[in-house]
């Protein structure tokens, strides 16, 4: 979601050239925070920079998924990669996450996919975690377990040794949310969300602890679930 010209991207697709050939479908701009949406309502239009690689014009992950499997690619591909990103998506994150609504979509399409994000900070380059992402794409390939879900990788920061792979759950990070409103050059009213961190939660076995430690976190993300009555807290009987 970080665009064509991302950095993570070209990363990763050097780390996914090991294991076959590679195409390339992703926004020709930056689009993170869009979560899973699709474009319905306005044309999209595919830019081509060269042989299997392609950006689409104002195009979000999950469209770039849709198009690329139903329309650019000549096979069916056998893998889905979303990322690297520039920043976490951990805990909460997943659910506006770009990256994630990329490899999710994926997933839809039954197709077995990750999600890849990386901490944010200065000197910024994921390089350092091909080979463990490599391991993951790997075992992904071939544990076909492993199909149902989307796994959600996260790799700790640059500046952070990384001490290997842990499996996990979700923590909790919640942020401030802040509304800076603004006057443009013409003195109109305009807003800028967002907000820093608030509050990290990292219980034992949590994406966020692992990261703390060291560990790149796995989890899993399910495409869509289906809660019982009694998990969902309904009332039995008529409404």
């Amino acid at each position: 979601d970080d665009g064509i010209e991302a950095r993570g991207l070209q990363v990763l697709e050097y780390i996914a050239a090991q294991f076959g050939e590679v195409f390339t479908v992703a926004p020709a701009n930056q689009k993170s925070g869009v979560s899973h949406s699709i474009t319905l309502y306005d044309p999209l239009r595919v830019l081509g920079e060269r042989p299997n690689r392609y950006a689409l014009d104002d195009g979000t992950p999950a469209d770039c998924v849709f198009v690329g499997v139903g329309h650019l690619c000549p096979r069916r591909p056998d893998l889905v990669l979303s990322g690297i990103n520039f920043g976490l998506n951990v805990a909460s994150d997943v659910v506006y996450s770009g990256t994630v609504g990329g490899a999710r979509e994926g997933t839809l399409q039954g197709i077995p996919s990750i999600a890849i994000s990386m901490d944010s900070g200065p000197n910024w380059d994921p390089t350092p975690a091909a080979p463990f992402l490599g391991t993951i794409i790997q075992r992904m390939l071939s544990d076909t377990n492993l199909h149902s879900a989307t796994l959600n990788v996260n790799i700790p920061g640059p500046h952070i040794p990384i001490q290997g792979i842990r499996t996990s759950t979700f923590g909790t990070r919640r942020f401030r949310n802040e509304v800076d409103a603004r006057k443009d050059p013409r003195g109109g009213d305009y807003l800028w969300l967002g907000g820093d961190t608030a509050d990290v939660k990292a219980p034992p076995g949590s994406d966020c602890e692992a990261l703390e430690n060291g560990f790149i976190s796995v989890t899993a993300v399910q495409p869509y679930s289906y809660a019982t009555r009694e998990q969902a807290y309904l009332p039995s009987g008529d409404w």
